[in-house]
């Protein structure tokens, strides 16, 4: 075999080629500082031919490591590398060379970059220590759009970790091999992503439990602008079709339901875009779901809400992250049934 000088010297992961232009995608497994880059070819299909490396450039995200936020659109640019081949910088030789170039050049900072994989027009990689909880995320990049999103963070290392290789099965969903982060856990996983991604549900049961009652947000490929109901009559072994709220706010994010008797009430942000998600929106229903009247109970961020009613009296309490991950503390307000 023979060296591509020109793909670059950094601590190379994964690859995968775009068929349609040869364009190669390459991941760096390197920290704190890893590159994502694309070496476009002079010749597409042969890339011992020559050609320009670049790392990618997120608009006003310089630090790509943290605080993405779940199906968040960036846009997403290309800086050239000048010299691919310095492996190192001056004085060390510690091989972030390349990387140093591309965040000189105003490049983002990713951390540990894993997997690579291509299909049907996009192309999805892996952070392994990636994210708010530093256990990994799996982002998809659109080349046509230059657009680029979260669809899966993990929650921690105890949970589904350090994502690494990643293919895409005949079906379209993700399939992704565990590095677990967290010796607590029994054994590595192989996980599998749906197309959709997550819709954020919350179900309750209605009578003696065989009817439920399920709602949820649409995902990224539903367009039709509603929260989704759905019932099964079987203990959730089958589920009706859709049926679409157009009376309550329906944004990308979570919502939670709760039941009190013969009521059901819904509480979320009435807006998940631009940030923060505000206000907070508490949605109430007598028809099993199918009707829904709403009042504002906060007018400020209001996000990842939880709600009770207080034993023995007609209050209900409403817990809320005042900013998006509770970066400005948790709240609690009340409110009653007249209200």
């Amino acid at each position: 075999p023979e060296p591509i000088y020109a793909m670059g010297q950094f601590y190379h992961e994964a690859v995968a080629i775009d068929p349609a232009t040869g364009i190669a995608y390459m991941t760096e497994d390197n920290g704190p500082n890893a590159g994502f880059y694309r070496y476009v070819p002079a010749e597409p299909g042969r890339l011992q031919a020559g050609g320009r490396l670049q790392m990618m450039k997120v608009d006003q995200r310089p630090d790509m490591s943290d605080y993405l936020q779940m199906r968040l659109e960036m846009d997403v640019g290309w800086v050239d590398i000048p010299d691919p081949t310095q492996g190192f910088t001056r004085g060390n030789r510690n091989g972030d060379g390349v990387v140093s170039q591309g965040l000189a050049a105003g490049g983002s900072r990713f951390i540990a970059l894993e997997g690579c994989t291509y299909a049907e027009g996009r192309v999805y990689f892996t952070s392994k220590l990636g994210g708010r909880a530093t256990s990994g995320y799996v982002l998809e990049y659109d080349p046509l759009r230059e657009k680029i999103w979260m669809v899966y963070e993990s929650q921690g290392h105890d949970h589904f970790s350090g994502p690494d290789n990643i293919v895409v099965s005949p079906r379209g969903g993700l399939v992704i091999c565990e590095d677990r982060l967290s010796m607590n856990k029994e054994a590595q996983t192989v996980a599998g992503l749906t197309p959709e991604g997550g819709n954020e549900a919350s179900a309750v049961a209605i009578d003696d439990g065989r009817r439920i009652i399920m709602i949820r947000r649409r995902n990224s490929r539903e367009t039709t602008p509603a929260r989704i109901v759905n019932y099964s009559d079987d203990f959730g072994l089958t589920w009706t079709p859709n049926t679409y709220v157009q009376d309550m706010p329906s944004p990308l994010c979570l919502g939670v339901l709760f039941k009190d008797g013969e009521k059901l009430i819904f509480t979320q942000p009435a807006l998940a875009q631009p940030l923060p998600r505000m206000p907070g929106w508490i949605c109430v229903s007598t028809y099993e779901g199918r009707t829904w009247t709403g009042k504002i109970i906060q007018k400020g961020p209001f996000s990842y809400s939880d709600i009770d009613r207080i034993p023995g009296t007609d209050i209900y309490s409403v817990a809320y992250s005042h900013a998006m991950h509770g970066e400005l503390g948790m709240y609690i307000r009340f409110f009653t049934e007249e209200w």
